[in-house]
């Protein structure tokens, strides 16, 4: 007598944790796999332009040093004889992610160059998984949603 096997049904994760746990992992992957010289070695930093190492990086150390002290940085006294820092978008003083960079230890009364090189890929990370929830939520499918986060993201 010939009886049938029994095949269980291959079972797929649901779909939502792939789309919120595993393509946001992939990417990070991706993200950390073109910015390896960035977060893995010292042979390369992103602040060696002049208007990123003489005005955005002392605006965060600034920042970072107020955030140590208890202070809430609203003010910096040291450009243009005082301005204020929550005012202009530019410093990021009201910038959820720049709390979690100005409050991480410090090496010296200094952010640590490491975690201003983690926070440059965050930023881009963030770019490029927000894109592909907005491309999955347009229906394009995971590998073109993943692919146009990444293009977004590293476009510049």
């Amino acid at each position: 007598m010939m009886v049938a096997e029994k095949h269980q049904p291959v079972r797929k994760p649901p779909s939502w944790l792939v789309h919120l746990v595993f393509d946001p992992v992939l990417i990070a992957l991706l993200m950390a796999g073109f910015w390896w010289k960035l977060v893995l070695t010292n042979q390369y930093t992103w602040l060696e332009s002049p208007d990123l190492s003489y005005q955005v990086l002392p605006w965060f150390q600034f920042q970072a040093g107020e955030f140590h002290s208890g202070r809430v940085p609203l003010w910096d006294p040291y450009m243009w004889n005082g301005q204020p820092l929550i005012g202009q978008a530019q410093p990021g003083t009201a910038y959820p992610l720049n709390w979690l960079l100005f409050s991480l230890p410090q090496r010296d009364g200094w952010i640590k160059l490491s975690w201003l090189h983690w926070y440059f890929v965050a930023m881009h990370w963030m770019a490029a998984v927000f894109m592909y929830w907005l491309l999955r939520d347009l229906g394009l499918r995971r590998i073109a949603s993943i692919a146009g986060g990444m293009v977004f993201a590293l476009s510049g």
